[in-house]
C-alpha cells in the first residue's frame, strides 16, 4: 500500500524482483520490508514528487499485476449453485476426539510453560473445592 493504493500484491520472495524491475533495486544486504517502506513512504504535506511516485507505482501496479489477480479470483470464485449442490460431511465423534487430543498434544510440546500454568490451576482450583466441600 502507498498512500492507499495497492502496488504491489504477490509472493513475498517476489516482491524483490518486482521492485527492482520498477527502478528501485534492493541491495544484497538490504532487508527487503525496510527498502519497501523507505520507497512506499509518502512524506506530508505531499510534494509533486510524492504525487509522480504514488502514479507511477499505481499505474504500474494496474498494468502489471491486476490482469492477473483478476485471473486468480475468477479462478477461486465459487457461485452459491456450486455450493448448494456439495454434500457437507463432517468427521464422526471418534475422528474429532482424535485431532482434539493430538493437536492439544502438539500445543503442549510447543510451550511448556502453559501446561505448568494449567497444571498449577488445577491443583489450585482442586485446593479450592476440597476447602469449600470438606
Amino acid at each position: 500500500m502507498c498512500d492507499g493504493y495497492t502496488v504491489y500484491q504477490g509472493r513475498a520472495k517476489s516482491s524483490p524482483k518486482y521492485f527492482s524491475d520498477l527502478g528501485y533495486p534492493i541491495s544484497g544486504f538490504c532487508n527487503p520490508a525496510d527498502k519497501f517502506m523507505a520507497v512506499l513512504s509518502i512524506n506530508y504535506p505531499k510534494r509533486k514528487e510524492d504525487n509522480d511516485k504514488i502514479e507511477y507505482l499505481r499505474q504500474c501496479y494496474e498494468e502489471r499485476q491486476v490482469g492477473k489477480v483478476n485471473t486468480q479470483m475468477k479462478e477461486y470464485t465459487v457461485s452459491a449453485d456450486g455450493l448448494a449442490e456439495k454434500e457437507i460431511v463432517k468427521a464422526p465423534l471418534k475422528t474429532q476426539i482424535k485431532w482434539l487430543f493430538w493437536r492439544t498434544k502438539l500445543f503442549a510440546k510447543r510451550d511448556r510453560t502453559v501446561v505448568k500454568a494449567k497444571f498449577g490451576m488445577t491443583i489450585f482450583i482442586s485446593a479450592l473445592i476440597l476447602f469449600v466441600f470438606w
